[in-house]
């Protein structure tokens, strides 16, 4: 963390945090599997799961972690259940 420039991060975090995909959400016309990470807290759950209801026929699979959870092997499961649900559907 050290090595980054402060100012872009802060600027990042800003357009992060107005950013809003209301206008094109719905209109999502493939298949779709959202991963929710349920002890978020950089990203609430709450929005990521009106996300996941704001496009079309998505599924979601919810995962007991935090916004970090795809560092860990446990992570593995729920990526590859949601990739082969997409793809199944994709068919």
């Amino acid at each position: 963390m050290g090595r980054h420039d402060w100012r872009m991060i802060v600027e990042a975090g800003q357009s992060l945090s107005t950013y809003h995909a209301g206008r094109w959400i719905g209109g999502i016309d493939v298949p779709v599997t959202v991963v929710c990470t349920a002890g978020d807290r950089a990203v609430r759950p709450d929005l990521q799961r009106a996300m996941a209801a704001a496009i079309p026929g998505a599924k979601r699979i919810d995962v007991d972690a935090g916004h970090l959870a795809c560092r860990h092997a446990a992570f593995t499961a729920p990526l590859l259940a949601a990739c082969s649900d997409v793809a199944q559907r994709a068919g």
